[in-house]
């Protein structure tokens, strides 16, 4: 028996495409539900409070709203000892207080910023990120990282909203080229990366959430988009087999951080799904090849180099765990995946050391 989200992609209906070099945007559309909440911008700035807590992958989260909160997983929460996005999709109740799960997309920061308060910065972390965060910590710094790296962009921290505003420029033609038709309750966005066409999907409930959400979520692929190449035209693209795709994946119930139901969504698609009281409140995926399409579309072809010794890299080894930062092009990488082996720098010269995965979450505040 097929749960309320496989139902709920079965009733979409599909406007026609818009296409800006090599991106698609389709609006599909359904009825809006009935169900009454702020979304996390709105929520920010009308009582609820974010606070530390002792662990880096927690934020203290009191709701003083007075309504239920929707908070998308990827979203950027500015501040505090390190800039983090939430880690999952999250319906918090009236009243909720307690520990929010979160992923660092800053490095190198462990300390207050100047008012040490923390406020959404109005923007969502790319897919490949995001689905990341299903995965470890260890993965959002590999798909930042090399996302830095492909987009040619810098930021000491490798701060994920710090390479957003630096690329404002690039995405600015998808934003504007772009509009969400009238009574939108989702959309399907087809990107050519480099010879592949990947598809990602953002859908609510309901046509003003859609509507309070469709910029960052343009930006968030259009960010994707910019290091893709080629154009793109309505003969590529097939939304409804890729919702095809997801209609058939596996559904894995979570526990919820505060009301409804909570799926994570693998298989030819990955993703992850929010509902309440049987109404798909939140819905996000990708094709299974996009968190591929952003960590290696352009790693995957280049050897990075590796600089070892030498004044400025003398913190380029950590004693303690053997981790090191690898240099491609004018970045340094904390270091660099290539299908299951990590690739650091080593005192020795010798270039490829194998980490296993359980070691790889050892550097949350370097």
């Amino acid at each position: 028996m097929k749960n309320e989200i496989q139902q709920y992609l079965g009733t979409l209906e599909f406007e026609q495409p818009q296409f800006h070099k090599n991106m698609a945007v389709v609006s599909l559309m359904n009825p809006d539900s009935n169900l009454e909440y702020l979304v996390f911008d709105e929520a920010v700035n009308k009582g609820l409070a974010v606070e530390e807590t002792s662990s880096v992958q927690e934020l203290k989260i009191n709701n003083k709203t007075g309504k239920e909160v929707l908070i998308m997983q990827g979203e950027f929460v500015l501040g505090g000892k390190q800039n983090r996005m939430i880690s999952r999709n999250i319906y918090m109740e009236k009243n909720f207080t307690g520990s929010v799960p979160v992923n660092c997309v800053q490095q190198h920061r462990w300390s207050p910023t100047f008012d040490k308060k923390f406020s959404s910065s109005k923007r969502m972390a790319t897919k490949g990120v995001k689905l990341a965060a299903s995965r470890s910590q260890g993965e959002v710094w590999n798909s930042v990282a090399c996302f830095m790296a492909q987009s040619g962009s810098h930021s000491q921290s490798h701060d994920l909203g710090e390479i957003f505003s630096q690329k404002e420029r690039d995405v600015s033609d998808y934003l504007s080229a772009f509009s969400l038709v009238d009574g939108a309750v989702g959309v399907a966005i087809a990107t050519r990366m480099n010879g592949d066409i990947v598809y990602g999907i953002d859908l609510f409930d309901k046509h003003a959430t859609m509507n309070k959400n469709f910029k960052k979520i343009i930006e968030s692929s259009a960010m994707e988009a910019i290091v893709g190449e080629g154009e793109i035209a309505a003969a590529d693209i097939d939304v409804e087999e890729f919702l095809d795709s997801a209609k058939n994946a596996i559904y894995r119930k979570q526990k919820s951080v505060s009301l409804g139901k909570d799926y994570l969504i693998s298989g030819n698609v990955e993703g992850g799904a929010l509902s309440f009281n049987r109404i798909p409140v939140y819905v996000t995926f990708a094709s299974g090849h996009q968190r591929n399409a952003t960590r290696h579309s352009d790693l995957g072809r280049r050897r990075p180099d590796i600089h070892v010794g030498g004044d400025d890299d003398q913190d380029t080894i950590n004693p303690s765990t053997g981790f090191g930062r690898v240099r491609f092009g004018d970045n340094y990488i904390h270091r660099v995946r290539f299908g299951d082996n990590y690739i650091h720098p080593r005192q020795d010269n010798d270039l490829h050391r194998y980490i296993p995965p359980r070691q790889e979450d050892d550097f949350y505040r370097q």
